[in-house]
């Protein structure tokens, strides 16, 4: 994250199959950034439907660069049977900011395919 920018968002299509059981998936993600994320903390998992039913989880966390705090979301859903990935990152200092319009990115979130 380049210290000019307040905020990264990235989306990846990935070729994994995506689970039916998102919830388990989501934990096996959570448990793989908590084992490679330097100071991984904070973390909370959350489940919901998209608009259009879909299912789809995401967690958020904290966890340190060598210049400052970071604050990250992290969603998984599916796409045409495969892993749909959004991530979202800020400085800690900017969650005032950012904190309230991640949460209408996952709340708006809608995957019809």
């Amino acid at each position: 994250m380049d210290e000019r920018t307040d905020t990264i968002i990235s989306v990846t299509y990935t070729d994994k199959e995506a689970s039916e059981e998102i919830e388990k998936r989501i934990a096996e993600c959570c448990t793989l950034y908590q084992r490679s994320v330097p100071n991984f903390g904070n973390c909370n998992i959350a489940k919901k439907k998209t608009k259009s039913g879909k299912d789809l989880a995401a967690f958020y966390y904290t966890s340190t660069s060598p210049t400052r705090n970071l604050y990250h979301f992290f969603v998984l859903t599916s796409l045409e049977g495969r892993e749909l990935t959004i991530t979202l990152h800020c400085s800690i200092q900017h969650i005032p900011d950012y904190g309230v319009e991640f949460m209408n990115v996952l709340n708006s979130i809608d995957v019809v395919a």
